[in-house]
């Protein structure tokens, strides 16, 4: 079946105002021309409302009034208006005809833009009736004219008409190379929904020259693109197209699925046509499964509601499917019926395709009724309709219907012979003169037959050769493409060997060292960070090995009999730890007690290793994980059943697909929620495999995932010579990995547990990882009190908290990387002033820019030299106060304080009013201060320390001494006024403050 996606018929100028709007304006209006554009919007405004009788009468006034005015623009609008109207109706000859006529209005007018609308609509209309030869005329016009308007958009949305035509026309060289031109230049004008209608168009074209993998592959691309957007009805022809190519391979319980949802979108969206062809589509399916009622009743309906739409393209294709149904039945004189219909319809349109096949299936049909003479004809007309098509199979059917044709000719010959001599011997001579004509005749006949014989199987043993040469070089390919990948695989094994003895001398020391010093102490803490690194990363490298060695095809079973419930059961509670570490609740449910069966203990360990490892991965705190297992039957015997569930975030349904495909790694763009290797879900796929069972995997975002494991139960391998306990526990490498210090103090609290007073600066540590964040935190202990964030969303809220020295934040985060983070922190009035240090494994400048875009202070490559990360916290802290006295002076000056960045400058200025506004109220406090800047206490505190190294009182008594000494140098005052006027409440105590502040007491003023 074809459908293909037309471009809307929707004409481009748009109601301009409502209805009620417009009325009133004709009101006002006189007969000229303005009032007939008035009409035609009001029209369209009408048609908007469904009301059509009114829309048509509206318009039939605007065309009265232009005819009258002779006003071109307004004649070729009402024109337009009419031809929109037939079309939508499905009357394309008639929108022609109005079509046609807004063209000669729009020329005579010198309106190239509008000519060139009314000739796309004309190629449009003329589209939908299968007239494909004059829609393309109609296209090949409205380009050029689009090229000349420099009218981009258009010219694509024409250039892919153009292909479609081509492609009715059975011209698929040239569709392909509109509809590449047409991608683009939707490409390059990031026209989305434009792209996936190439993409669509393309797979069309491909899947006709049967070259199936590029039509996949285009048809996927369309897909994911109209999902994207949003787009019911481009999703919906895209499913049907891909319907038809799994038909075209085999793959009918896919085809019926994707057709399936089609039909469901065709029907949201109320599309006749995408209805028509699905329907067509199933028929075939149906067709080829040999259900020949239900296919029946599939194209019936099929031809029903395209008579109805008057879509001719689905009736070729309903009655192409009905006459194969028909033949297959036995009953051929309705299956020639159907297709003589159809063969008319196809000369009629110019269809070649069609053309072809209706020859095809007419010779097939007169073969069944045994009328080989006809069938020969129709089959060398389908053999000059396309000679590509000819195969040696045809030329044997050829031969055959011949021969048979010969042998009843001969037999009629005889029975004449035989009548012969019956009659009187005044006519034998005339007899037998006609045989002799008869005889010559059947010779020039079989000379003829015979040399087309030749012909045609000199013809198909070139091809044979072509074909065998072809099949030569491509297993060549296919062999080097093999010892390439054998190549890889040694690599990857040899160099995976290759790791493991520098982890091993890794492990070695590094276990021994831990035995020297207390499990609680910092040296100690240290080393299990990179023993348990060391450990994962030596699993990793297993994880290649054994993928390496099942490639080789040298990996093993070693079967053993036991209870694989108990086994199962052991096996999850071996990851309590890690449940309760994260506090994810564990559940473990069996249907049966214990059910004895054959596995090997190791692969499916691997197995369910990898199965809790990914669900604990994606479920959050607070979440679940669970393990069912359950005896299920089947056709082909009794299998164990095993679903690993949780309710964490689930993946995106587009990434579903792919999970299972080696070092694919499910991901949200910047913000990093799920972190692997992209090993263990492949290496677990091929270990179910191994065991001849199956996995696959559901999920919806949100709400979590399920992995279903199925596996033969078998009970043919010897008993396991010890049976399991019930109570034993694995220890599995997940598992083994314990948190640093989880139970442990901050650097701050060991600090104070040996006397020493902490540091005063605060950094805060914004990384998920928590072993990245407890090392930094170990690099920094007792230089810098330290706080940890394990993301962007906690590290904002905690940065607002305690208002920190200088900020370290991860860039890769989940919920809020560390960019977002940054910009929030720089554009905060709170915490605009704290120096921020971005850490990333991203070494890229680019990626260094974007960082530093964001008010990125300073930018860190992982891995880091901690000796490195120090100078520069060090050298960030230094520069804060050196700018500390300057921002200071400009401060407390009455001048606007430039000096400061934009942010600190507001918050100066701020806060210099407050001040200012309660100078003379020597009661007022910090916390009123605080409150009137909408901060707490020590936000102000901290702020303000960090700015200028002043604390909030001394900020503001240094404010006050300034406001203090105008007043007495203006000499209007004397020192107990200007004391009390700036909220001293003593002016021993404001002398006491003026001359620690100034040097000289404040009496020396005026005397200076």
């Amino acid at each position: 079946m074809v459908v293909s996606l037309f471009v809307s018929d929707a004409y481009s100028q748009k109601p301009a105002g409502t209805i009620d709007s417009l009325q009133t304006l004709l009101k006002q209006l006189p007969q000229d021309t303005s009032r007939v554009k008035t009409l035609v919007e009001l029209a369209w405004q009408f048609h908007g409302n469904q009301d059509t009788s009114r829309a048509r009468a509206t318009v039939e006034q605007a065309l009265t009034l232009a005819q009258a005015l002779g006003y071109e623009k307004g004649l070729a609008l009402g024109e337009m208006f009419r031809g929109y109207y037939h079309n939508k109706a499905n009357r394309y000859n008639q929108a022609v005809i109005h079509y046609q006529a807004a063209k000669k209005h729009f020329q005579r007018n010198g309106n190239q833009k509008g000519l060139a609308n009314a000739t796309s609509k004309t190629g449009i209309s003329l589209l939908n009736n299968s007239s494909y030869a004059l829609a393309l005329e109609q296209f090949n016009q409205s380009i050029s004219l689009y090229r000349v308007l420099q009218d981009s958009i258009q010219l694509a949305n024409n250039l892919l008409n153009a292909g479609i035509a081509y492609q009715g026309m059975g011209d698929y060289t040239k569709a392909l190379s509109s509809f590449f031109e047409c991608l683009k230049l939707d490409e390059s004008l990031g026209n989305q929904q434009g792209v996936a209608s190439d993409y669509d168009q393309i797979a069309i074209i491909y899947k006709k020259q049967k070259q199936y993998t590029q039509a996949e592959a285009f048809e996927q691309k369309a897909i994911r693109l109209y999902r994207q957007i949003d787009d019911d009805y481009g999703l919906a022809s895209s499913l049907n197209n891909l319907g038809i190519l799994y038909k075209n391979m085999g793959k009918y319980t896919e085809a019926v699925t994707v057709l399936a949802e089609a039909e469901k979108l065709f029907m949201k969206i109320s599309n006749n046509r995408g209805q028509v062809a699905v329907l067509s589509n199933l028929g075939e399916i149906y067709l080829m499964q040999k259900k020949y009622t239900v296919a029946m009743q599939h194209f019936t309906r099929s031809v029903e509601l395209g008579q109805q739409i008057q879509w001719k393209e689905s009736l070729l294709s309903n009655w192409e499917g009905l006459t194969k149904v028909y033949t297959a039945m036995s009953r051929p004189e309705e299956a020639l019926q159907i297709a003589f219909k159809g063969l008319s319809l196809a000369e009629s349109l110019s269809a070649r395709e069609y053309i072809f096949k209706f020859h095809q299936l007419i010779a097939q049909a007169y073969k069944a009724n045994k009328e080989y003479e006809k069938a020969l004809s129709y089959l060398e007309k389908s053999v000059a309709d396309n000679d590509s098509l000819y195969t040696a199979e045809q030329s044997r059917q050829l031969l055959e219907l011949q021969t048979r044709y010969e042998t009843e000719k001969k037999e009629q010959q005889i029975a004449l012979l035989s009548k012969d001599s019956a009659l009187q011997k005044s006519e034998l001579s005339r007899k037998t003169m006609l045989q002799y004509i008869l005889l010559a005749a059947l010779i020039a006949f079989l000379v003829f037959a015979f040399l087309i014989f030749r012909i045609y199987r000199a013809k198909a043993k070139s091809k044979r050769l072509l074909l065998s040469e072809q099949l030569k070089t491509q297993q060549f390919e296919a062999q080097k493409l093999a010892e390439l990948h054998a190549i890889k695989s040694r690599f990857f094994s040899n160099i995976a060997h290759e790791f493991r003895t520098p982890l091993t001398l890794i492990l070695g020391p590094v276990e021994s060292l831990m035995d020297r010093y207390s499990s609680s102490s910092r040296e100690a803490d240290l080393l299990k960070m990179v023993k348990n690194n060391a450990s994962r990363l030596l699993l990793l490298i297993n994880q290649l090995l054994d993928l390496s060695r099942i490639e080789s095809g040298i990996i093993g079973l070693t079967m053993k009999q036991e209870d694989v419930v108990r086994f199962l059961k052991g096996l999850t509670y071996s990851f309590l730890s890690l449940a309760e570490q994260k506090n994810i609740a564990l559940v473990f449910s069996s249907g049966v007690d214990s059910l004895p069966m054959d596995f090997d203990e190791d692969k499916l360990e691997k197995i369910m290793s990898n199965l809790l490892a990914n669900a604990f991965k994606f479920t959050p705190e607070g979440g679940r994980v669970e393990v069912s297992v359950a005896q299920v039957s089947g056709s082909k015997g009794s299998f164990l059943q095993i679903a690993v569930a949780d309710n964490g975030i689930g993946i995106p349904s587009d990434q579903v697909p792919f999970v299972f495909e080696r070092f694919f790694q499910a991901s949200n763009g910047k913000v990093r929620d799920i972190e692997g290797s992209g090993i263990g879900l492949s290496l677990t796929k091929e270990l179910v495999e191994i065991h001849q069972g199956s996995i696959e995997v559901s999920s919806q975002p949100g709400q979590g995932t399920t992995f279903l494991v199925q596996l033969p139960v078998t009970t043919n391998a010897p008993l396991a010579a010890q049976p399991m306990p019930a109570t034993q526990v694995w220890l599995h490498p997940h598992t083994q990995e314990q948190p640093f210090m989880a139970e442990a103090q901050s650097a701050t609290d060991a600090l104070m547990e040996t006397g020493i007073e902490p540091p005063s600066e605060i950094i805060l540590v914004i990384e998920d990882n928590e072993e990245v964040r407890r090392f930094i935190a170990h690099a920094l202990w007792g230089c810098y009190q330290v706080v940890e964030a394990v993301n962007g969303i906690e590290g904002v809220q905690k940065a607002n908290e305690i208002i920190p020295d200088l900020i370290i934040s991860d860039v890769m985060m989940p919920e809020m990387d560390g960019y977002e983070t940054c910009r929030l922190l720089k554009s905060e009035e709170k915490t605009s002033h704290i120096p921020v240090i971005l850490l990333t494994a991203k070494a890229g400048l680019e990626s260094k820019l974007e960082g530093l875009d964001t008010g990125a202070d300073d930018y860190l490559s992982k891995p880091f030299n901690t000796q490195e990360l120090k100078a520069r916290i060090k050298n960030l802290i230094a520069l804060r106060k050196k700018l500390q006295s300057r921002y200071l002076n400009q401060a407390v000056s009455s001048e606007p304080a430039a000096a400061l960045p934009p942010i600190e400058n507001i918050f100066i200025t701020k806060l210099k009013e407050v001040v200012y506004a309660n100078l003379s109220d020597e009661s007022f406090s910090i916390e009123q201060l605080s409150s009137e800047l909408a901060m707490s206490r020590t936000q102000v505190h901290r702020k303000l320390k960090a700015l200028t190294n002043q604390s909030a009182s001394q900020f503001i008594r240094i404010i006050r001494l300034q406001k203090a000494k105008e007043l007495l140098l203006d000499g209007q005052h004397n020192v107990s006024e200007a004391a009390y006027l700036t909220g001293f409440n003593s002016s021993t105590y404001f002398s006491t403050c003026f001359t620690e502040y100034y040097g000289y007491p404040p009496s020396e003023l005026k005397v200076k």
